[in-house]
């Protein structure tokens, strides 16, 4: 009687695994394992219980107040939020840059990336006035977005001085 329990035992130990992983919503929502090629995933790449970087904390040049920075409709985890990360950059150009981020891209990525969001201002103008050429399509801007280092954000860089943090 005894090996016979001590077979059910090992026999309840040794089933065979699922087929297809085991997930919730929220897990699946966060970059992992399972991303497609075109998005490679790291062993470090955050979550969102990172904290923020320093977001600028004064309203941009046109009187909008966007301490507490944007999130992305619908999106949860890492990169689903972004703020201003200098006092050049407008509060909608911003939003437009986390928006751009996720309509090109199906899930966030510690590689560089460009993205091509619209400012406040038409790229074409803020060129014309700027001491150098600025990355332009059409009338948006070309931004460059890389997590940097160990940094547990994607820092977009590009515009006239522009720095968008999407964390």
């Amino acid at each position: 009687m005894l090996i016979v329990v001590i077979a059910v035992l090992a026999h309840n130990d040794n089933s065979t695994p699922s087929a297809t992983p085991a997930t919730t919503t929220e897990a699946s929502t966060y970059p992992t394992d399972s991303v497609t090629t075109s998005a490679p995933s790291y062993a470090n790449t955050p979550t969102a219980s990172v904290p923020p970087p320093d977001l600028v904390q004064t309203p941009d040049s046109y009187g909008v107040n966007c301490s507490d920075g944007y999130h992305r409709s619908g999106q949860s985890g890492w990169a689903s939020n972004s703020g201003r990360g200098t006092t050049e950059t407008s509060c909608l150009f911003a939003n437009n840059v986390l928006q751009a981020y996720w309509n090109t891209y199906p899930s966030p990525s510690r590689d560089a990336r460009e993205v091509v969001a619209g400012g406040t201002v038409p790229c074409g103008d803020v060129n014309a006035n700027a001491g150098t050429t600025i990355p332009c399509s059409g009338n948006d801007f070309i931004m460059t977005c890389v997590a940097n280092g160990d940094d547990p954000w994607i820092t977009c860089t590009g515009g006239n001085d522009a720095k968008v943090y999407l964390y």
